[in-house]
């Protein structure tokens, strides 16, 4: 298998109102696959055909057309613990539901308030995640997309449970309507104060909002505007002929976004925080972020490249076996486990990474030190300009950081004249 042609590429800056062309800075496309991750199957051939997917930790949810006769639309949920070895036989059906909706064409979770919206015939409803009944539905019809947003609490835990959710709809008369949800009361009430001051030019395609601030993918642009004012900040154009693509990254509070082949990250204000984005040789569907490598939605595969923030490099191309096309394909990582699913209208399978040690193995062995760092400095939690330091990569009993197990690595390998140096001796790396 070829490696999957991923290189970095200088980005446009946030500061007018349009964006242009920057020159890139290609990278060289690796002649050797790396395995950085491997995909094991869990869900095959669940009888219906599959179009929406969603995950809540153990629970995931697959909404599609049921396949006898008259079966119509069923939403489904199985069981896939996270902490056993053998998966495939620990999963469990737990529900099938047949849902009142001739179509469904939106489905997301909420974990840290264990519920999932769902978009049918121009209706958003609320569902309990571990019954599939419906709490409420949002009182707004012909509605085309939603999404939602709740303040990221202090601490990283799921547990915690914000004060209310924040639910923006888009209707078809080109109008956005906002919603506050309260989990404790279980109650929703329109937000009034937003009432009638976002009248859209075009129909949305992709909407994703934060605090104060919404992005909205058009059919050729994104757009940038204020929720206090509802006046536009900036837009940006494409000019490929595919859907916009806004996706939230861990703990909502980063996002990324497609610019034709170019994937690039934001901030919770939806400004640029890298220089570079990635530039793919194919436009993906879809995008995920597991540090420090980054998963893309391809036709007929899911290329994986490494990102620091400075620079990317291809690293591998896993094949997907379907006849499907790319828009009934799926890719994306739970919130709660960090697992990344990927799924088509038949079959879900988990990507798992690689060991560490392993990896680094390979990298070395292949001559690849680059990638062996940028692995290392994102096992430890170090950005890519900052220099490596003893006290970064030693814990006080003197054995490495990351947990790396280092009982199969070779003995030294010098990486370059200023970076590090790895030695094997009583099971640990030191990085000088």
């Amino acid at each position: 298998m070829s490696s999957s042609p991923a290189r970095s590429m200088r980005t446009f800056t946030t500061t007018t109102a349009s964006s242009s062309s920057s020159p890139s800075i290609a990278t060289n496309d690796v002649t050797d696959d790396f395995q950085a991750f491997q995909m094991r199957p869990i869900i095959r051939d669940f009888k219906l055909s599959a179009e929406l997917f969603a995950s809540n930790g153990d629970i995931v949810l697959i909404c599609g057309k049921g396949t006898q006769e008259k079966q119509g639309m069923l939403l489904v949920s199985y069981e896939i613990p996270s902490t056993t070895i053998s998966i495939a036989s620990s999963i469990r059906l737990l529900k099938v539901i047949k849902l009142t909706k001739k179509t469904v064409t939106q489905l997301q979770t909420i974990p840290n308030m264990k519920i999932a919206l769902l978009l049918g015939d121009g209706i958003v409803t609320i569902l309990d995640i571990d019954s599939l009944a419906e709490i409420t539905t949002i009182p707004a019809s012909n509605v085309t997309l939603f999404s939602t947003w709740y303040e990221p609490p202090a601490q990283t835990s799921p547990i915690v449970v914000p004060d209310k959710l924040r639910i923006c709809v888009a209707l078809k008369k080109h109008s956005l309507v906002f919603y506050h949800w309260y989990p404790q009361k279980k109650r929703i009430e329109e937000n009034k104060d937003l009432r009638g001051g976002f009248e859209l030019y075009d129909a949305p395609r992709a909407i994703a909002f934060s605090t104060n601030k919404i992005f909205i993918g058009y059919k050729k642009s994104y757009v940038l505007m204020s929720l206090d004012t509802g006046m536009q900040l900036k837009e940006f154009t494409f000019t490929r002929a595919t859907e916009p693509m806004i996706t939230c990254l861990q703990n909502r509070t980063e996002w990324c976004i497609q610019m034709d082949y170019d994937t690039i990250f934001l901030n919770s204000e939806f400004e640029p925080i890298y220089k570079i984005a990635i530039q793919w040789k194919d436009i993906p569907t879809a995008v995920v972020q597991s540090s420090p490598y980054v998963l893309a939605l391809m036709p007929q595969s899911i290329d994986v490249c490494t990102f620091n923030g400075e620079e990317s490099a291809p690293v591998q191309r896993i094949m997907q076996k379907t006849t499907s096309p790319a828009s009934k394909c799926r890719l994306w990582m739970d919130t709660v486990t960090e697992r990344i699913y990927a799924a088509t209208p038949t079959d879900v399978v988990l990507l798992e990474l690689i060991p560490a040690n392993i990896q680094l193995q390979n990298y070395i062995g292949m001559y690849r030190y680059d990638l062996a760092v940028t692995l290392i400095r994102a096992l430890l939690k170090i950005t890519a300009s900052a220099q490596l330091t003893y006290e970064q990569v030693r814990t006080t009993d003197g054995n490495a950081l990351g947990g790396l197990d280092t009982t199969t690595m070779p003995k030294a390998f010098a990486f370059d004249s200023n970076v590090c140096v790895f030695i094997h001796r009583n099971s640990f790396i030191s990085i000088i």
